[in-house]
């Protein structure tokens, strides 16, 4: 789906419970994430959970290292989250904020990652 188009938007906008959770990604499509965006994201990553869970630190928060690796944003009604957006995200993202789908609480979480990464690495 395209928040640029108006079928999409208006297919949003008519079941805000069933698109509660979205995904957008670095190109600006949006996907539904019902079963959560951690679960979104690992779908993305098309890695076998048991292998992916591997690959991520113990410290570390899964559904941000999945927005890192995969370049996609995860927003909701609450709270979005996302690092080195492109411009497709940004436009999606302000689209679905202008139609009141999503909040406009963004938190780019580049800065915690880096922090993470140089509170964590001394373990």
């Amino acid at each position: 789906m395209w928040a640029t188009n108006k079928k999409d938007l208006q297919k949003i906008k008519s079941d805000p419970c069933g698109y509660e959770d979205l995904i957008i990604k670095p190109d600006g499509e949006i996907i539904c994430a019902n079963f959560g965006h951690v679960n979104a994201l690992e779908k993305i990553m098309n890695i076998p959970s048991d292998i992916l869970y591997q690959m991520i630190a113990i410290w570390d928060n899964p559904q941000f290292w999945l927005i890192e690796n995969t370049g996609c944003m995860a927003v909701s009604y609450k709270a979005s989250f996302g690092m080195n957006t492109t411009t497709k995200q940004k436009e999606a993202y302000s689209i679905l904020v202008k139609n009141k789908i999503v909040s406009n609480n963004f938190f780019d979480i580049k800065e915690y990652r880096k922090a993470a990464r140089k509170r964590y690495s001394k373990f």
